[in-house]
């Protein structure tokens, strides 16, 4: 990992409207809610929580899928917070998606080669270059050159899912969003495609946003993770030190909940189980989002919003009690 910044966010929020009934007072789901941080080149930065913590929102909205509510996003040093789609042309080759359903990421009337080919007339290439490069990429992500004649209905879920790693990579790119991309696959697969990632990044100095809840994936493929909760980011710092020494009691509570393989180990660890109900995005806490369920809670936590703030070196964590309950 270098020293230089790829993404740059500051205070990002992404907010949807719901509708209104009966001329009552305009209602939004605050899917991401102020967000600081940056993921820098080389790297793979993860981001885990619950389902519905606001993380595929939080990456589609720093690559510009949706549009920001309020902050700023930087893409090596150029604001591109209000930048148009013809704007974003100039990034399109740059920065690049992999979704979480290899199926419906597809277009099911093309066959493999016509949905590589797509990208690459866009930036120009030759019909020869095409022919080449599709290959090449196929070679890469473990498939065959018969197999561009096949249509994505004739694959398994792990196949269609190199499809889209290849599709992703024809342009060349510099940082990839990674959208759940395992989350579809049986385990001995997502080994082989989180394998292969890792083998790809190596190879072309990709930078990569892992979204995902796969806690024990998660520590092997991230070189920092980001921990969400209700829109917010609650805690980051290095893999390593995250799995070994978390701070917010959100964070203890997701590592307790791990599956663990040995049975004696498994019956040693202390599983932390959360009471009360996971509050509405609609109507966040005043305070900490996670004071209505966190067992530390004090009346400053429910009056008054933590900021994410350094406790060690590059350990990140939005707590007002992180010092006191930290083992």
């Amino acid at each position: 990992m270098s020293a230089e910044k790829m993404f740059e966010l500051k205070d990002l929020k992404k907010y949807f409207p719901v509708k209104r009934f009966l001329g009552g007072k305009p209602q939004y789901v605050k899917a991401v809610d102020g967000i600081t941080m940056d993921i820098y080149k080389g790297e793979t930065f993860g981001l885990v929580g619950e389902s519905g913590c606001g993380k595929s929102t939080l990456g589609r909205t720093m690559i510009r899928m949706y549009d920001v509510t309020g902050g700023t996003v930087s893409y090596k040093g150029t604001d591109i917070t209000n930048a148009t789609p013809k704007d974003m042309q100039q990034f399109q080759n740059k920065i690049q998606i992999i979704f979480q359903d290899p199926y419906s990421s597809l277009n099911p009337f093309w066959n493999v080669d016509e949905i590589l080919q797509e990208p690459l007339k866009q930036i120009g290439m030759g019909e020869g270059e095409r022919k080449d490069r599709i290959e090449y990429l196929l070679n890469k992500v473990g498939m065959k050159p018969d197999d561009m004649v096949k249509f994505p209905y004739e694959f398994s879920g792990g196949q269609r899912q190199r499809i889209g790693i290849a599709r992703a990579l024809t342009v060349n790119p510099e940082f990839i969003m990674c959208d759940e991309p395992i989350a579809a696959l049986d385990c001995s697969i997502q080994a082989q495609v989180v394998n292969m990632l890792e083998d790809l990044q190596h190879e072309m100095g990709l930078t990569y946003l892992f979204v995902s809840h796969d806690l024990s994936m998660m520590r092997y493929i991230s070189t920092r993770i980001g921990v969400m909760y209700l829109g917010n980011l609650v805690e980051l710092t290095e893999s390593d030190t995250l799995y070994e020494r978390p701070m917010h009691p959100y964070t203890k509570a997701l590592l307790s909940a791990r599956p663990v393989a040995d049975p004696k180990r498994a019956r040693a660890n202390r599983r932390i189980k959360l009471v009360g109900e996971l509050p509405s995005p609609l109507k966040v806490p005043a305070g900490c989002p996670f004071a209505p369920r966190c067992p530390y809670a004090t009346e400053v936590c429910k009056a008054e919003r933590p900021q994410l703030r350094e406790l060690e070196k590059g350990h990140f964590v939005a707590c007002h009690r992180a010092e006191e309950i930290t083992d």
